[in-house]
């Protein structure tokens, strides 16, 4: 833009300029040529279409784009960088969180960003008030990806448990969430916290559920965790000699073993042979199973 197109231009910075907003902007795409693209009713090129038609629309999106960003406060580019190439969403996204109130929008971002686990609080309340707050950012059309939660998350934990003052608690289990090679799966870290919440306070949140615990204890009493026949596992079985409470398997989310040695893969072997290979796999093992990170 020059600098007479910056005159009388409207800002959007919250819900009492939207109307104004949207009005002026009309009129400024209108006169690019770009209000079809913002406003959505202009048909997108392919990503492999080369055409000059398809490059003359890919150079008015960017006008399109361009025009959005320089009429809207910094405050509001965070709710659009995600669409740095589609003029449509931006607008959209703009109309769902002005139309629903920016400080509403912005006083949950803050409370979201904010988020710390308080010393008097249990996992699962922590992580419940964890999901409300995204669910009222959802329910406010600005979801926070999963990685921004993760990151939240995260940085919600303290760096000491207070109720231990152990200085590498929390600290090592975070170094350890950013190595794990499920990393980016929100719910597998929300799980991971619990986890870590229910070993670092074994007397006081003990309402976790641990899928691989479960399941070698179904195992071992012949039964599925879900009901029905399993294969009985004696209580000799070289299962229970690598217990390594580090580890986490990738496959059922319990600790202590790896995927090569979860119970839950009993219940998905075929019988016979098969079954009798797997178990046997098992006892041949004689790595040491010590070291940190992710089971396999």
């Amino acid at each position: 833009m020059t600098t007479k197109e910056y005159e009388n231009l409207v800002v959007l910075k919250g819900p009492k300029e939207l109307e104004n907003w949207k009005f002026s902007l009309r009129i400024k795409a209108r006169k690019k040529g770009v209000w079809d693209i913002i406003r959505g009713t202009q048909l997108l090129p392919n990503d492999s279409d080369t055409s000059s038609e398809a490059n003359t629309l890919r150079t008015k999106m960017s006008v399109a784009a361009d025009l959005i960003v320089q009429t809207i406060s910094p405050s509001l580019i965070p709710h659009i960088r995600e669409f740095p190439d589609d003029p449509y969403k931006m607008y959209k996204r703009l109309l769902e969180v002005n139309s629903h109130g920016f400080e509403d929008v912005s006083d949950t971002w803050t409370r979201f960003n904010s988020l710390k686990l308080r010393s008097n609080e249990t996992g699962i309340e922590f992580i419940g008030r964890f999901r409300e707050l995204r669910s009222e950012l959802i329910a406010l059309n600005d979801k926070p990806s999963d990685t921004l939660s993760i990151s939240v998350l995260l940085s919600a934990l303290p760096d000491v448990n207070p109720k231990t003052n152990n200085e590498t608690d929390w600290k090592s289990f975070k170094v350890q969430m950013k190595r794990d090679i499920q990393g980016d799966d929100l719910v597998y870290v929300e799980r991971q916290v619990l986890r870590e919440y229910s070993h670092q306070n074994p007397d006081g949140d003990t309402t976790f559920f641990d899928p691989g615990e479960e399941a070698l204890a179904a195992a071992r009493r012949g039964t599925r965790a879900g009901g029905g026949n399993a294969p009985h596992v004696p209580a000799s079985d070289p299962l229970a000699h690598f217990v390594r409470p580090h580890l986490v398997c990738n496959l059922c989310g319990g600790l202590g073993h790896f995927r090569s040695q979860c119970p839950s893969e009993l219940f998905n072997e075929p019988s016979g042979n098969g079954r009798t290979a797997a178990v046997a796999t098992f006892v041949a093992q004689e790595e040491d199973y010590s070291g940190q990170g992710v089971a396999f």
